[in-house]
């Protein structure tokens, strides 16, 4: 199961004291397959996200960005409903290790 959202909230309030969306969200996965007790990607001091190496995955300058189709191709590798399927719908076969 993965729990997540489409966006997260400013890391500053904005004029009326609110939260404006974000470009960087958490989220978290369980179940079987799904390596616990671990954190993947990072962010800077002004909590923009940084590349990652997709084999360790700790910040790399030189990896990849973790984007939403990184989450969805995995699921679909770990449901048994690998690459083919996913290029069909147009997400890029960046595999990042995030769940195994």
């Amino acid at each position: 199961m993965v729990v997540g959202s489409v966006f997260g909230r400013m890391p500053v309030y904005n004029e009326n004291d609110g939260k404006d969306h974000w470009h960087v969200t958490g989220m978290s996965a369980m179940g079987a397959g799904v390596r616990g007790n671990r954190v993947i990607g990072t962010t800077d001091d002004h909590v923009e996200a940084l590349k990652i190496n997709p084999r360790s995955p700790t910040a790399d300058a030189n990896g990849v960005t973790q984007a939403p189709q990184d989450i969805d191709l995995v699921s679909r590798q770990m449901a048994g409903n690998g690459v083919d399927s996913t290029r069909r719908v147009g997400i890029a076969e960046n595999f990042i290790g995030i769940f195994s």
